[in-house]
């Protein structure tokens, strides 16, 4: 299980795609949970004082996991049955009888 939380929106497309390809290529069963800013708030950086004061910039975000498709390539989306709304990635093999994100050259 990775938890990427408050960090992809300091990041370029590139990182992220390069973080996201180091762990499907080295865990066949990930999880990966990641927040994501909307790039409507990235270009508004601006009116955010913590942000402000700390000087840091705001480089990437995605509405959608539909906007990640060039990003976590491999991955597939996951959305839970009951209850929660929220969805994350996976990567790897199983159990076949849950249904998951499935890396895509994993041969299942």
């Amino acid at each position: 299980l990775f938890i990427i939380e408050g960090l992809t929106m300091y990041m370029k497309a590139d990182e992220v795609r390069t973080m996201l390809a180091i762990i499907r290529d080295h865990f066949d069963n990930a999880y990966v949970c990641m927040e994501t800013l909307c790039p409507y708030f990235v270009k508004k950086e601006n009116i955010e004082k913590s942000i402000q004061a700390t000087g840091a910039t705001f480089t990437w975000g995605a509405n959608s996991f539909a906007d990640l498709s060039n990003i976590a390539a491999g991955f597939r989306q996951h959305r839970p049955r009951y209850g929660n709304t929220e969805s994350h990635l996976q990567a790897g093999d199983v159990d076949a009888d849950r249904p998951q994100i499935r890396r895509e050259n994993s041969g299942v």
